[in-house]
């Protein structure tokens, strides 16, 4: 599993991105205008978007699905979350 920016070259390098992302969520994942959002990659599919949070003196990733039944190991979504703040020294 891995948060991908906005903009990130897995979605945007794409015209036809059904291999990866259903066309019901699409545009939870990008517009019409060209805005592409942060999404959640888990199996090869793009399956929810994400936003950091700063509250005080913590950060933490909230990770919204596009599916309410989406199940990911809990141990998967921490990994992801501590990979990516420690890139950006918040952890």
């Amino acid at each position: 599993m891995h948060i991908l920016p906005p903009y990130d070259e897995y979605l945007i390098s794409y015209k036809d991105r059904t291999d990866v992302l259903n066309k019901e969520y699409q545009h939870k994942a990008f517009n019409s205008f060209g805005i592409f959002r942060p999404v959640i990659l888990y199996n090869g599919q793009i399956v929810g978007n994400w936003n950091k949070v700063i509250q005080k003196q913590t950060t933490h990733i909230e990770m919204n699905w596009f599916k309410k039944n989406t199940k990911i190991k809990k141990e998967l979504l921490s990994l992801a979350e501590r990979k990516y703040l420690t890139f950006f020294s918040e952890l």
